[in-house]
């Protein structure tokens, strides 16, 4: 009888072990040459770490990285115009030096850029040259805290033209400075359908259609003031476009989105739809990060009805599932006709030691 509960016992051992040393190579066959993957800007703080991102992405296979060069207000280049991010060493370059080591790879990289979003912290930034610091009078303004984010969320408004003036600055100098396969914009977009009240945003609506009602919360579903907020972002996006093409270059725009464009362009300002359907953009990354297989399937589901996939990229997450869940994600999306997949992010990969 215990000789039967020891044998027991180690086919128990024997199958865990063998688990845990085949996730990792199943993880990897599942990741390989995968379309894209998006790098977060605390890797790229130092040559060392850099090094190692672009070692792993290149045995990965994976071709296309979105490295965070702007994130919270702080650059991770040398900018004339926005200050480097605070754990920068010396007169370090991470996005010269990112590219530089990346092109005997044959990698392309695109500048990863947060827009409108500039702090969440609980604390201010110490740096005072910060935009935080410097210009207030552009902070967006909500009519409700929004649910969804516990901590603080400043974002800029897009129905100042200083703010997109200098957020196209921004891009201009990028452009101009670096040798870029592309621009992908993230958070081009209001928090949420509380956010985009603005004093001068009330007032420009006022002088367009002569009314404002006492309740503000009755324009939230308003079909005028949703294509009046809409329409902010776009204009960025459009002079965004019309740089690149000034400056005659072959840099793709790209920008990552709510995955139901209806929804999209309802509650946060993104009228993905018309990006692409006016070759606003040469395509769009959807943040399908739904951790229920439904939900996932619905929304490849609702696009595919409209879209082609050529131009729309499935973006899957890493950091809120386990590997099954992602290879049934990865599988599902390619069988629906999404071949383009872009995974978030490359810390998930190291963290949960994958690869």
């Amino acid at each position: 009888m215990l000789f039967k509960i020891f044998q027991k016992l180690k086919m128990v051992v024997f199958v865990t072990t063998i688990f845990f040393i085949c996730s990792p190579l199943i993880a990897n066959s599942i990741l390989e040459k995968q379309s894209g993957i998006w790098v977060v800007r605390h890797n790229l703080y130092s040559k060392k770490a850099i090094d190692k991102t672009i070692s792993t992405i290149v045995e990965l296979g994976i071709e296309t990285i979105y490295l965070q060069v702007r994130g919270r207000g702080y650059a991770l280049y040398h900018s004339a115009i926005e200050p480097p991010s605070p754990k920068i060493k010396d007169d370090f370059d991470p996005l010269a030096y990112f590219i530089a080591q990346a092109k005997p790879y044959n990698l392309t990289v695109h500048a990863w850029i947060n827009t409108y979003l500039l702090w969440t912290a609980p604390k201010d930034p110490v740096d005072v040259s910060h935009l935080y610091h410097k210009h207030p009078e552009w902070f967006e303004v909500a009519i409700k805290q929004s649910p969804y984010y516990q901590t603080r969320n400043v974002y800029l408004s897009p129905h100042l033209k200083a703010v997109n003036d200098y957020l196209l600055t921004l891009i201009q100098e990028l452009i101009r400075n670096y040798d870029l396969d592309g621009i992908h914009l993230d958070y081009i977009r209001y928090l949420d359908k509380y956010c985009g009240y603005h004093k001068k945003a009330l007032d420009q609506f006022y002088a367009i259609y002569a009314v404002l009602p006492g309740n503000l919360f009755k324009l939230i579903n308003n079909e005028f003031w949703i294509s009046f907020k809409s329409m902010k972002v776009t204009g960025l996006v459009e002079s965004i476009k019309k740089q690149i093409k000034k400056n005659d270059t072959d840099i793709k725009l790209s920008v990552a989105v709510k995955p139901d464009p209806n929804l999209a362009r309802r509650d946060f300002g993104q009228n993905w739809r018309l990006w692409l359907n006016r070759d606003i953009v040469d395509y769009v990354v959807i943040m399908n990060y739904a951790t229920d297989h439904y939900d996932f399937i619905k929304s490849l589901n609702i696009i595919n009805k409209e879209f082609d996939s050529k131009n729309v990229y499935c973006g899957i997450a890493l950091y809120n599932k386990n590997i099954n869940t992602i290879i049934d994600q990865i599988k599902s999306a390619k069988k629906l006709g999404f071949d383009k997949i872009v995974l978030f992010s490359y810390d998930s990969i190291i963290e949960n030691k994958w690869f």
